[in-house]
């Protein structure tokens, strides 16, 4: 009785690393093929800069194409700053990525396909992020003037 007890607790704490391990090997391929990596690097997050307007379950695409980026559905934290785009992932999703903080000067604007907006990051472009039409509104709106979507 004693041994299959032990056998089961042993399955299970077996199972619970290989979970873990997958979970990290996935979050991380994922944050990878997004760019964030690239993105950490070349934008450093600004914790001083005041946030105007905070948005907690934003929605995006990472990467420019539709096939091999990365759909953050709802799990996106953007902030519109005084002087720029901060954007955080989950921990949960991508738990060894640092936010983003993207000066307005250096964030572009496309009209993307089905309402949306893409907005490159970086000049030169370092990465991009596609967006609601709606969405990017309201980021023009809590820039204040320093950031305009092509979208009316």
């Amino acid at each position: 009785m004693a041994n299959s007890w032990l056998i089961g607790m042993g399955m299970t704490l077996g199972f619970l690393v290989f979970f873990a391990g997958l979970w990290l090997l996935v979050t991380k391929l994922l944050v990878r093929m997004s760019g964030w990596a690239k993105l950490e690097e070349a934008f450093p997050d600004q914790p001083h800069d005041r946030a105007v307007e905070k948005w907690s379950a934003a929605t995006g695409t990472m990467g420019r194409s539709a096939i091999t980026g990365v759909n953050f559905r709802n799990c996106l934290r953007v902030e519109a700053c005084d002087s720029g785009l901060r954007i955080k992932i989950w921990k949960i999703l991508a738990p060894f990525s640092e936010p983003i903080f993207v000066p307005w000067s250096q964030i572009s604007a496309e009209d993307g396909a089905l309402g949306t907006t893409l907005l490159g990051l970086g000049n030169p472009e370092k990465g991009c992020l596609r967006i609601g039409a709606k969405f990017g509104r309201k980021l023009e709106a809590a820039s204040r003037g320093q950031f305009t979507t092509l979208a009316g």
